[in-house]
C-alpha cells in the first residue's frame, strides 16, 4: 500500500478502532478494524486485534479466521498461534488444532497448553492419534515427559469450554412468534378458513418483515376453535361419524352384491371340486363351471409300411455300399 490517501484512511480506521475499544464499544471497534483490514491484509497485529475482539463478542469463526490469517502473515507470531489453538479446540476443529499444536511444540517443547489439548483430543478421539502422529515427528522427544499440573490443565479446558458455551448460545435462535389469522375465523367452515388464509397472506406480503413472517406458523389455538362451536356442532360429529360409517359400509356391501351378481365365470375356466370344497363355495346352476370338450388323442397306427419306410434308407445305403464293394 503506497497510496498516501489509503495510508491515511487505514491509519484513521485503526485509531478509531482503538479508541472505541478503550471506551468499551466493541462493536464499533470491530467495524473500524474490518474496514482497516480491507485496505491492508498483511498486518499481523491487526489480525490479532480482530481475533481478540471476536472472542469477546463470542464470534469464534471470525476469531479463527483472524488468527489463522495472522499466522499466514507471520508464522512465528506467538500470540496468534496461542489464541488460534484455543479457538480451534473450542470449535472442535481438532485436525487443525493438532496441526498448530505441532507447530507450537516445534518452537517450544514445554508448551503446556498444547500438550493438554493434545492429550484431551487423543482421549476423546483415539483415531486421530494414529492419523496425526506424523505432525509431531519434528518435535523434541521431551514433549512426552513434560509434567503438567492437573489444576493448570483444568483451567485450559474450562476456558475453552466457556468459549464453546458462549458460542452455542449465540447460535441458538428463538423460535419466531406465531402469526394470527387476519381476520380471525368467524365460523368453522372451509370457506371462512380459505378467505382468512388469503387475507393473511396478503397482509404478510405487504409487511416489511414479509420474508421472516412467511416462514412462521399460524396461530390456531384450540380455545378459539372451541369458542366457535355450538352445542349442535358438538353433537354433530358423533352422528355424522355413525351415519358416514353406515353409508360407507352400505356402499361397500352394494358394490360386493353388484359385483357378485354381475360377474360370471367364463366357460373355459375350470375350478376343481377339491378347491370348491376347501373354500366352501356353494355353486349354483348359473355359476357352475362347465367343462370343455376333451380332445381325443389320435391313435397311433404302427403299420409295416411305416416301419419299413423309416428303415428303408438305412438298409438301402448299406446294401448299396456292399454291392459297390
Amino acid at each position: 500500500m503506497t497510496d498516501p490517501g489509503l495510508i491515511l484512511k487505514y491509519s484513521t480506521h485503526k485509531n478509531l478502532a482503538s479508541m472505541s475499544a478503550e471506551g468499551g464499544d466493541i462493536n464499533t471497534a470491530m467495524e473500524h478494524y474490518l474496514q482497516a483490514v480491507m485496505l491492508d491484509t498483511t498486518d499481523v497485529t491487526l489480525w490479532y486485534r480482530i481475533g481478540s475482539l471476536a472472542i469477546k463478542l463470542g464470534r469464534l469463526p471470525l476469531a479463527r479466521h483472524a488468527f489463522t490469517s495472522g499466522l499466514v502473515c507471520n508464522e512465528n507470531h506467538w500470540p496468534c498461534l496461542d489464541a488460534a489453538i484455543t479457538v480451534l479446540f473450542a470449535l472442535l476443529n481438532y485436525e487443525s488444532c493438532l496441526y498448530w499444536i505441532a507447530k507450537a511444540l516445534e518452537k517450544e517443547s514445554g508448551y503446556t497448553k498444547g500438550l493438554v489439548f493434545r492429550n484431551k483430543i487423543y482421549k476423546d478421539c483415539p483415531h486421530l492419534k494414529r492419523d496425526t502422529e506424523h505432525l509431531f515427528r519434528n518435535c523434541s522427544f521431551s514433549i512426552n515427559s513434560v509434567r503438567i499440573r492437573k489444576r493448570e490443565a483444568k483451567q485450559y479446558i474450562d476456558y475453552a469450554k466457556e468459549l464453546q458455551a458462549e458460542y452455542e448460545k449465540l447460535c441458538v435462535r428463538k423460535p419466531p412468534p406465531d402469526v394470527p389469522l387476519t381476520p380471525p375465523l368467524e365460523s368453522l367452515r372451509w370457506l371462512e378458513l380459505g378467505k382468512s388464509l388469503v387475507s393473511t397472506y396478503q397482509h404478510l406480503s405487504s409487511c416489511d418483515e414479509s420474508v421472516e413472517s412467511s416462514t412462521n406458523t399460524l396461530e390456531l389455538s384450540e380455545d378459539s376453535a372451541d369458542s366457535l362451536l355450538t352445542p349442535e356442532d358438538l353433537s354433530a360429529p358423533s352422528a355424522m361419524a355413525s351415519s358416514s360409517s353406515v353409508t360407507i359400509a352400505g356402499s361397500i356391501l352394494d358394490d360386493i352384491i353388484i359385483a357378485s351378481t354381475s360377474w360370471k365365470i367364463p366357460e373355459e375356466f375350470e375350478i376343481p371340486e377339491s378347491v370348491c370344497q376347501a373354500l366352501d363355495i356353494s355353486m349354483d346352476d348359473d355359476v357352475k363351471t362347465k367343462r370343455g370338450p376333451k380332445r381325443k388323442r389320435q391313435a397311433i397306427e404302427l403299420t409295416l409300411e411305416s416301419l419299413t419306410k423309416r428303415r428303408s434308407t438305412r438298409v438301402r445305403t448299406s446294401t448299396h455300399k456292399s454291392k459297390q464293394k
